[in-house]
This record gives structure tokens, C-alpha cells and sequence, in this order.
């Protein structure tokens, strides 16, 4: 299923949406942890429905320190 928002197309797989409206009537607390962007997981948590608090996704860090060291972290907020 294609949604937009803002200027994004966001891709979200058939099922998804249902699966999260389960977990929640069943009291189960969902995540969203992906390997993109902020401005990419941002708005399919609030599409989903998942507070942003849940939802967690990666920073590359880059340091100079001995050529080019590739650091990578997770973030939230």
C-alpha cells in the first residue's frame, strides 16, 4: 500500500496496518526499528499509529581518525 505524506511516498506491505491494530488491542507494546532515516520511520510510526518513543532506527557516524572509520549507532528522537 502506497501512502503519502507531506512530500513522501511511503511503501507500507499488505497486512501491516491490520497486524499493528491487532498487537494493540491485545495490550501488546509495538516497535518500529528500521535501518533508514528519521525522516523516513517518523512518519510510518505516526501512520501505524506507533508512538515515536517505539521507534528506533540508525545514524551512520563517520569519524577521520586513521582514513575514514564508519561508526554505526542506534537512535531514537
Amino acid at each position: 500500500m502506497a501512502l503519502k505524506s507531506s512530500s513522501l511516498v511511503i511503501w507500507i506491505l499488505p497486512g501491516i496496518e491490520e497486524l499493528v491494530k491487532k498487537l494493540k488491542a491485545r495490550n501488546t507494546d509495538v516497535y518500529l526499528i528500521s535501518e533508514g532515516f528519521r525522516q523516513m520511520i517518523n512518519p510510518v510510526a505516526s501512520i501505524l499509529g506507533i508512538q515515536q518513543e517505539n521507534s528506533f532506527w540508525d545514524l551512520m557516524l563517520m569519524s577521520s581518525l586513521r582514513g575514514v572509520e564508519e561508526k554505526l549507532l542506534l537512535f531514537n528522537k
